[in-house]
């Protein structure tokens, strides 16, 4: 019975449970003696004051702490590239301009021809619309294919298609009213001043 007591005594050391139990008996033997563990691993007893001391470094858990270093998030990068500017020169050489007058707006043809003079523009005397285009709510700009490079800076300048001049002009005295002028501009009443 005694060898049961000091058995148990020795397997709670490792269990922790029984060694508390087992340090105030004074009926066990305090010799060290060689005995077997219930996971078969030899065991050695010990006295009760090792058994108190033993006993809690054996049930001890023991705790890993990891510590990660702190992630940090960057906001997006936003690189935006300042817009190239391209001026493409007006041409305004090689073409005679013609501005005939469909607003009905008296003086919207002369006014318009200095203002296209002082951009470069060779330019002759203003003239007055005729037949079907007499007036105009729009707009136009006309041209002789010789002069597409005038009649496109003229409507890059106001914003008007460019189309093909017809036969006969639409101004006073028809396409003789025309002269030296291979681009002409009907003036109407969305640009008259």
């Amino acid at each position: 019975m005694l060898r049961r007591v000091a058995i148990a005594c020795l397997v709670g050391l490792f269990g922790g449970v029984a060694a508390a139990a087992c340090s105030n008996r004074s009926d066990l033997p305090r010799a060290s003696t060689v005995g077997t563990g219930t996971l078969g691993d030899a065991v050695t007893s010990t006295s009760a004051a090792e058994a108190d001391t033993a006993a809690p470094a054996l049930t001890t858990a023991t705790t890993l702490s990891v510590t990660t270093p702190p992630t940090t998030t960057l906001p997006p990068t936003t690189t935006t590239a300042a817009p190239t500017t391209t001026t493409i020169p007006l041409v305004t050489e090689g073409a005679v301009l013609l501005v005939a007058n469909a607003s009905a707006v008296p003086g919207a043809a002369g006014r318009l021809t200095e203002t296209l003079r002082g951009l470069g523009f060779h330019v002759a005397d203003p003239t007055d619309a005729a037949g079907y285009e007499e007036s105009l709510d729009v707009s136009k700009i006309y041209a002789k294919p010789e002069a597409a490079a005038v009649a496109e800076s003229l409507s890059r300048v106001t914003g008007l298609p460019v189309s093909n001049m017809p036969t006969p002009a639409p101004i006073v005295d028809a396409t003789v009213g025309l002269g030296d002028a291979s681009v002409l501009l009907m003036l109407g009443k969305d640009l008259a001043k």
